[in-house]
């Protein structure tokens, strides 16, 4: 949409008093903040709907969705969704990766 490319999106959506949660005002204040904040979330979007399908790429997007949704559930109040994205990135990590990480073992099938 038109307001995600002019970087205007952040700046509704920290305003609307429907969706305002633990929110640090100085963060929010100047054009210029809102503006570099609605890209990012657009081009890390981007960067999860492209690069979660590359080995190569997929820990990295994971990693900066997850921050990017973090960020959104501190800042504003949309139950539940935050953490249903955040699970469903979590869905990604492949299970001989997880393993690794946790120290797991799988016994020979």
């Amino acid at each position: 949409s038109p307001m995600w490319v002019s970087g205007e999106s952040m700046y509704y959506a920290v305003r609307l008093v429907q969706f305002k949660n633990h929110v640090i005002p100085a963060l929010f204040n100047t054009p210029e903040r809102l503006q570099a904040m609605t890209q990012a979330t657009l081009w890390v979007e981007i960067a999860i709907g492209l690069g979660i399908w590359f080995t190569e790429l997929r820990y990295g997007v994971i990693f900066a969705g997850i921050l990017l949704h973090v960020g959104l559930l501190i800042t504003l109040k949309i139950p539940m969704f935050q953490w249903i994205v955040i699970v469903l990135l979590l869905g990604f990590v492949l299970p001989e990766d997880l393993d690794a990480l946790l120290g797991w073992k799988r016994s020979p099938e």
